[in-house]
């Protein structure tokens, strides 16, 4: 992905291992996706690039995706030990980074634009949009919901339902035995003075604001 400074072609292909051209063009153009590829389930049209696209001219593995002129826009190069890509976007979307991370190995834990937040053995998930939602680990797991107080045992997702906006929900997930010796701390429901619920709302409200605007540019 460019658009941020001036990347040069000798610096894409230091950075990537492939060879690109910049081309002279003022014109705006889409990017398209190739079928059959593990990002043909996303919109098969893009936004592309706006004068002087990078073009991808030698030296990839794998093409993923063309401008409108049927030049290469998005590839991958697959090194020693490692793969690289370059994505000809000046936008890419949360969709698209998922979908990235999963061809490189990474366990995608959610397939929402609610806010998450993971480590070795615990997730947090901040819900923007109520519901039911599902949480995908990487192998069979024992996972604890703490605020709900619910064990799931030996399975690969959870599903925490009846979720409204704004709800945060923790899961410590590994082996039981081991979360059972962190002695966990009991939780207990705080009430709200009306002074505090009030703010709670705004405060919500605000964090909804921020997430839909950022929506925007992603």
């Amino acid at each position: 992905m460019y658009g941020f400074g001036n990347l040069s072609a000798d610096s894409i292909r230091d950075l990537t291992g492939m060879e690109v051209s910049v081309s002279k063009s003022t014109e705006s153009h889409s990017l398209k996706l190739v079928k059959n590829t593990p990002f043909s389930k996303l919109s098969s049209t893009l936004s592309g690039c706006t004068g002087n696209c990078r073009v991808v001219c030698n030296n990839y593995s794998t093409l993923f995706g063309t401008y409108d002129d049927g030049s290469a826009g998005f590839a991958a190069y697959n090194g020693q030990n490692y793969t690289t890509v370059f994505y000809g976007s000046n936008r890419i979307s949360s969709e698209m980074i998922r979908e990235l991370a999963r061809m490189s190995g990474v366990n995608v834990f959610s397939e929402t634009k609610d806010v998450l937040t993971a480590n070795q053995n615990m997730v947090v998930l901040s819900v923007q949009t109520g519901g039911t939602k599902t949480v995908s680990f990487a192998e069979k797991v024992d996972v604890y919901d703490y605020f709900n107080d619910t064990w799931y045992e030996n399975t690969d997702s959870v599903s925490v339902k009846r979720l409204t906006k704004g709800d945060v929900v923790w899961l410590f997930y590994g082996d039981k035995n081991e979360i059972d010796s962190w002695d966990l701390p009991e939780w207990e429901e705080v009430k709200l003075s009306k002074i505090e619920m009030i703010w709670q709302k705004i405060s919500t409200w605000i964090c909804s604001l921020m997430a839909r605007i950022r929506n925007l540019f992603i």
